[in-house]
């Protein structure tokens, strides 16, 4: 865990800020811009990775077969290692603010309470992230397949809409409903409806693939 969250703070953090210094170029960003490009970013690739390798550890060292040993159903289980999951998320985007405001204070903060919704929005969506990382994770147990499939999983599927928007010759960007993409629903100043909307989609999100998920591992053999 440590380990990942230094990589992700200096990737996410202290990287753009060392690019900055070097290329002299650009718009100085704010505290506010930080963060608001840390949650539209979603779940970061080192995030990813921690959390497979959390929700698999369990699978590989034989606790899973244990834990229902002892009465805990596989809904119980994959419920904890999301919220636990959440919480290590959590942990990493609030190391990544702080970060950023050591950074980048000298630029100016930038907050207004017009962006608020927009965090609000954009946690849903983190949230709805760790999830799908999580039941991906959760149904598959294998650490090294649930990493591929989480790495490339979701980008794959962002490439598919474009190609349907042509296909359809539709002005709908039907990426804005995929759930890494659902951020594009919103603008920095969302209206209610907006917000609502993506918090509405993000938690539907989860409870589809929690359901999914669960209806594929009940029946599979715990080892």
């Amino acid at each position: 865990f440590y380990i990942c969250l230094l990589i992700n703070t200096i990737l996410s953090v202290a990287l753009p800020f060392m690019l900055g210094a070097l290329t002299q170029t650009g718009e100085k960003m704010t505290v506010a811009s930080g963060v608001l490009t840390a949650l539209s970013s979603g779940v970061g690739i080192i995030e990813t990775i921690f959390i497979t390798i959390f929700v698999c550890n369990d699978f590989s060292e034989g606790a899973t077969k244990n834990f229902i040993a002892r009465g805990y159903t596989r809904r119980q289980l994959l419920t904890a290692k999301f919220f636990v999951s959440v919480i290590s998320t959590m942990v990493f985007l609030l190391v990544n603010i702080v970060g950023t405001f050591v950074f980048y204070s000298k630029n100016g903060m930038g907050f207004d309470s017009s962006i608020i919704l927009y965090v609000i929005g954009s946690l849903a969506v983190l949230f709805a992230n760790v999830g799908l990382y999580v039941v991906i994770s959760n149904t598959v147990e294998k650490l090294g397949i649930a990493i591929a499939i989480n790495l490339i999983l979701p980008n794959v599927v962002s490439l598919l809409f474009p190609a349907i928007s042509a296909i359809t010759k539709s002005d709908v960007n039907f990426s804005n409903y995929w759930i890494s993409g659902l951020t594009g629903l919103m603008s920095y100043t969302p209206t209610i409806k907006e917000m609502l909307l993506v918090v509405g989609l993000s938690f539907a999100y989860l409870v589809i693939l929690f359901e999914i998920s669960n209806y594929i591992i009940k029946k599979k053999e715990v080892k």
